[in-house]
């Protein structure tokens, strides 16, 4: 396993496009990888199981970016379990509501 792996390594590792880990990084804040002296990322495997777990939570669970970037936050303070446990309820809640106004 290399130490560090190039943008374009890491789009097809997570099939997740260059720009849009760009954008990620950029407009969100949910990526800060360091940079060589030429100013280009290097990312991580820890980058990597992160962009594969934000993929994750927007593709198949259908979270916001908002959303994954407060539960990423929570993930620091070793809280992810309750805080997608808390949204998968307010989301079940949500749904419950939809049916009824149907």
């Amino acid at each position: 396993m290399k130490a560090y792996y190039s943008i374009k390594e890491v789009s097809y590792l997570t099939q997740v496009p260059a720009y849009t880990l760009r954008y990620w990084e950029k407009r969100y804040g949910l990526l800060s990888p360091p940079r060589d002296e030429g100013g280009k990322r290097r990312y991580t495997a820890k980058d990597i199981e992160k962009i594969k777990r934000i993929r994750e939570l927007i593709q198949n669970k259908g979270y916001s970016l908002r959303a994954v970037k407060k539960v990423l936050k929570r993930m620091k303070k070793g809280e992810e379990n309750s805080i997608i446990e808390k949204i998968e309820e307010i989301r079940r809640e949500l749904e419950e509501i939809l049916k009824i106004l149907k």
